[in-house]
């Protein structure tokens, strides 16, 4: 049997002949992406074999040097191997945020009401004469406040009652969830100050953030976020479904989601100090395949037709069954979804607006890799989604990153049209582009005579910065920064053909949903913007290059992560909780795919702006003033 070591790391393993190198990889604990879920259609899981014997079933690009094989699509043979590979460490993206991008004004927690109640109580001692139990007198008490029929005991729970009940006198403190007229006791405590924390989650498929909230005061203790470990099993939904068709690579998908989680929930108590046994309570929030894929239930059958999944709504799950590093009898709420493609990350996120409330019309445009829209009002509720790539999240791009210090997020031209200067978030030296510096760079581009319309550069653009080699061309940011190649950051064509079709997808969607509603534009009098941007996200760039619509500015509303924002709510409100769930059912999700003119919609929105230039008309002008003066 060959043995088989991955470079730099220094990481080996003994498989079988005929094993493909991913899976080699796995076995050693390397973690090699599969962008495209191992179809091996992306070509882009590139490792260079240094020796031994591999048989290729498939080739790489035509440019690649002749060691460079593709790991899903290239197996080892007869003899060992030495493989050389570039492995993600995802904790070198993890970063704290702060609490400035949730705006308290949309918050339902007036009354707060966790999702896990904590209860002192005062439980009479035993009489000699009445018969009661332990756990009658304690459910006598606990009636009285939460006002349910039953109450439900966890084995564990129910073995420290007889000496936690004695401890304080029959003072106690329980920590109960409560659903419609039943209840679950999470845990018992003597001790009557004992603090009590939960977290909400936005279980992105690109990004995963997390929020730790006292259930006690409301507050927010610290949030943190990070690249979400699933990647490296497929960059979108399709790619990774397509990698757990099996049920051992569902279960690596499934591990990865709880990793994530838990990674981040290290953070957050360590730097807090915080015991994990004092977490009771979890929200999480995110599209329905990431749902599936939360509770190790295969998505298969979200991609087939009739395009059907497991499940819609769970009333909860507990930590333990889910693997979350938490007290282990805490509840896990999940979000319900309200279609396929459309999940709890929306019925979370539209609790962030105002729309089920005005008579206007509303358009909710979540940005992401897969890039969710709800237009209505208080009358009607429609939803779809779409498949945009992970391109305004950071990925897909050649140096594409998340929106964290070192991130490029702006770009400055001179009246020349020459670059003379870079916009980095937290002044930091320049490590790559995030999603909302990709936009306002191709915009200026755009407006500078960079690119044409169909995302190409211009062949006669007299600017330094473009390479060309051959057919191919990349504009090189020559920052200028001590110790940074000139080279070390591009934008080429294929980054900007990621970026063109995932802005037609979002603006096909919504142009497809308003057509099935039977009304226009101009219907609209406000439009809410969520996804991870951060206060870096450019309107007046995002119309220009034809991702939202040309609409006055005022009519346009960031409320960054609102999937976040909408679990914090669902932690801490009850109200919240129940308004999620006459939302969701109010809900109608839309499948664009069965729509005979979505197709022609994303076909006429590959192009900056569209190819319809009535629907732009202050983008197109802009656009065209600079090359009729200097091009």
């Amino acid at each position: 049997m060959p043995r088989v070591e991955f470079f730099p790391a220094g990481k080996f393993t003994i498989v079988d002949e005929s094993t493909l190198i991913f899976e080699a990889a796995q076995k050693a604990g390397v973690h090699l992406a599969l962008p495209c879920g191992g179809k091996g259609t992306c070509k882009r899981c590139l490792v260079s074999v240094l020796s031994g014997d591999v048989v290729r079933f498939e080739h790489p690009p035509e440019d690649s040097p002749p060691s460079v094989v593709l790991a899903c699509k290239t197996a080892i043979g007869q003899k060992d191997c030495r493989i050389q590979v570039q492995e993600w460490d995802f904790t070198n993206y993890d970063v704290d945020e702060s609490y400035d991008f949730c705006d308290k004004k949309f918050f339902h927690n007036e009354l707060l009401k966790p999702l896990v109640l904590p209860c002192i109580l005062k439980v009479p001692a035993p009489q000699l004469d009445d018969g009661k139990s332990d756990v009658d007198r304690v459910n006598g008490e606990l009636a009285k406040i939460v006002q349910v029929s039953s109450i439900h005991w966890p084995i564990a729970v129910l073995r420290m009652l007889p000496e936690t009940l004695r401890t304080e006198q029959g003072r106690m403190l329980t920590l109960v969830y409560r659903s419609g007229d039943h209840a679950h006791l999470c845990a018992i405590e003597d001790k009557l100050d004992k603090p009590i924390y939960g977290i909400a989650v936005d279980l992105g498929t690109t990004t995963v953030s997390v929020a730790l909230a006292d259930l006690l005061s409301g507050d927010v203790v610290g949030i943190a976020s990070g690249y979400n470990e699933q990647i490296i099993c497929g960059e979108d939904i399709i790619s990774r479904i397509h990698y757990a068709r099996t049920q051992k690579y569902l279960l690596e998908v499934n591990s990865k989601a709880i990793s994530t989680i838990n990674r981040l929930i290290s953070r957050l108590i360590e730097k807090n100090n915080i015991s994990p046994n004092n977490i009771y309570a979890a929200v999480i929030s995110g599209n329905t395949t990431m749902m599936h894929f939360l509770l190790g239930v295969t998505p298969e059958y979200l991609r087939l037709e009739p395009y059907t999944p497991a499940f819609y709504t769970l009333d909860y799950v507990f930590a333990e069954e889910i693997g979350l590093s938490i007290n282990p009898h805490a509840i896990a709420y999940v979000s319900p979804a309200v279609g396929s493609y459309v999940g709890g990350d929306i019925t979370a996120g539209i609790l962030c607006t105002d729309m089920y409330n005005e008579s206007g019309l509303s358009l909710f445009v979540d940005i992401g890799t897969n890039g969710e829209i709800v237009l209505g009002n208080r009358d009607f509720l429609f939803a779809c989604a779409c498949s945009a790539g992970p391109a305004f999240e950071g990925g897909g791009i050649s140096c594409g990153m998340r929106a964290i210090d070192g991130a490029i997020y702006d770009i400055e031209f001179n009246e020349e049209g020459e670059m003379v200067k870079l916009d980095v978030i937290g002044d930091a030296i320049p490590k790559g582009i995030c999603g909302s510096g990709i936009i306002n760079i191709l915009s200026k581009f755009l407006q500078r005579g960079i690119i044409d319309r169909s995302g190409k550069f211009v062949e006669n653009a007299q600017n330094p910065n473009i390479k060309r080699e051959g057919r191919k061309a990349r504009f090189i940011f020559n920052t200028g920064y001590e110790g940074l190649p000139d080279a070390a950051l591009f934008v080429n064509e294929q980054d900007i053909e990621n970026v063109l079709r995932a802005k037609a997808a979002v603006f096909s969607a919504i142009t497809t949903l308003l057509e099935f509603a039977g009304l226009t534009f101009a219907d609209i009098t406000k439009v809410y913007i969520a996804g991870g941007f951060g206060k870096f996200l450019n309107i007046d760039n995002a119309i220009t290059i034809g991702l939202l619509p040309e609409l006055s500015y005022e009519k346009f509303t960031y409320i960054g992560n609102a999937s976040l924002m909408g679990s914090l709510n669902l932690l801490l409100s009850e109200k919240a909780r129940t308004l999620q769930a006459e939302l969701a059912s109010k809900i109608t999700y839309i499948n664009l795919s069965a729509l005979s003119n979505y197709h022609s919609q994303y076909t006429a929105a590959l192009f900056f702006p569209h190819t319809n230039e009535n629907l732009f008309p202050s983008s197109i002008k802009k656009i065209t003033a600079y090359r009729k003066m200097h091009i």
